[in-house]
């Protein structure tokens, strides 16, 4: 079922000391329409938790709930059947003010097909919930928002960093990107991240680059976890609080560290993650989750035309009665030849012995006889007349 888990959040102003009365007032006057403003974009984000049932969703979620963050989390039992609560979960006017965390365990055997199916279940959802204009006006923000995507620097990101951003035109998404758009913040969270250290370094690299492939098809981000290491749980919550609300965010992507790699929104592309499978040699990584059948291809046959073959089939036939020199025909008519082929044909060609019978030669007396009894029936014919 749906629990919803509610954090605080506080806002602290602040007023200049030894401020004059005035002075004091137009501070305060500033300060509060900013806290109102800033109310106002904390209102109505939600965030919704999706996940097998072995995804490892309870144990991230006892870690978000002791970071301060304003989220409401709305988190969905395994089983598809309670897919239908979700548009109760899903922000009540637009797609764009949700986001979506669909949590893989490392250690299942097709994480691509377990997050394309939670996916998919969201992605009827949010189409029985809105308007398509709704929902097409989300996903230009979507789109939007991997354009303008750049490096976040140490210090806060704002408009500033970037002047006149937003006067110059916006690159077209590259070849891959959000080519599954439902209009929603999407963040995909690998948890046991540290079964890294267990795997072999290929098996892992391939599963990074098809989760990738993945994030990048729906525009999402990916953080590993793991409850060894609090340090990417406390970035996811800060995350969570940058796609929601559009707060300040200011960390980079981090690839190097295996069981905490942190590959934001908007930064990756195909091209980097074909740098990464250039390195991979062909290993056997069962995705979906279907065992490996190993197909043969029976051979290809092709009819020879009829004329075709039996004229090479005469050919055969003449070099074999040249090789074998002339045909001895017994008292039988068979040949005396020692070739099969020759025997075969002689055979077809020997005559038939004679299945009609003979009548049986009719003596004069019978035939008088015979003839006394025609001209008998026909007397009696004229009779009757």
């Amino acid at each position: 079922m749906v629990d919803a888990l509610n954090l605080n959040f506080n806002h602290a102003i602040a007023s200049p000391r030894n401020a004059e009365p005035e002075e004091e007032k137009i501070w305060t006057k500033i300060l509060t329409e900013v806290s109102a403003k800033s109310r106002n974009t904390m209102q109505g984000a939600s965030i919704i938790v999706l996940g097998d049932s072995a995804a490892g969703k309870t144990s991230l979620l006892s870690k978000l709930e002791k970071i301060d963050n304003p989220n409401k989390l709305w988190v969905l039992d395994g089983n598809e059947k309670f897919a239908p609560l979700l548009r109760h979960a899903l922000s009540a006017n637009t797609p764009s003010k949700t986001v979506v965390i669909i949590a893989v365990s490392l250690d299942n055997p097709s994480p691509v097909h377990s997050l394309r199916r939670w996916a998919s279940i969201m992605a009827k959802e949010i189409a029985s919930k809105y308007e398509p204009a709704v929902v097409n006006e989300a996903k230009q923000g979507q789109e939007r928002f991997w354009q303008e995507y750049v490096e976040p620097l140490e210090s806060s990101m704002t408009a500033s960093m970037a002047p006149g951003l937003e006067d110059t035109g916006l690159l077209p998404l590259e070849q891959g990107v959000l080519t599954e758009n439902y209009g929603v913040s999407m963040i995909v969270v690998v948890t046991k991240a540290d079964l890294v250290n267990e795997r072999s370094e290929q098996t892992m690299d391939k599963v990074l680059c098809d989760v990738r492939r993945f994030c990048l098809q729906y525009g999402a981000a990916l953080v590993y976890t793991t409850t060894k290491n609090p340090k990417n749980t406390q970035l996811l919550a800060k995350y969570i609080v940058h796609r929601a609300y559009g707060l300040p965010f200011t960390t980079s992507a981090q690839m190097i560290d295996r069981d905490t790699i942190f590959v934001p929104a908007g930064w990756d592309s195909e091209k980097k993650i074909e740098i990464v499978r250039t390195n991979i040699t062909e290993i056997d990584v069962l995705e979906p989750n279907r065992e490996k059948v190993n197909v043969v291809k029976e051979p290809e046959v092709t009819a020879e035309d009829t004329q075709v073959f039996l004229a090479r089939f005469a050919d055969m036939l003449a070099k074999d009665l040249a090789t074998n020199g002339q045909k001895k025909v017994d008292d039988a008519g068979a040949t005396a030849s020692d070739s099969p082929l020759a025997s075969f044909f002689s055979n077809l060609l020997k005559d038939k012995p004679q299945s009609t019978r003979t009548a049986a030669p009719i003596s004069e007396e019978q035939q008088q006889a015979q003839i006394e009894k025609i001209f008998q029936k026909s007397d009696e014919t004229d009779s009757a007349a």
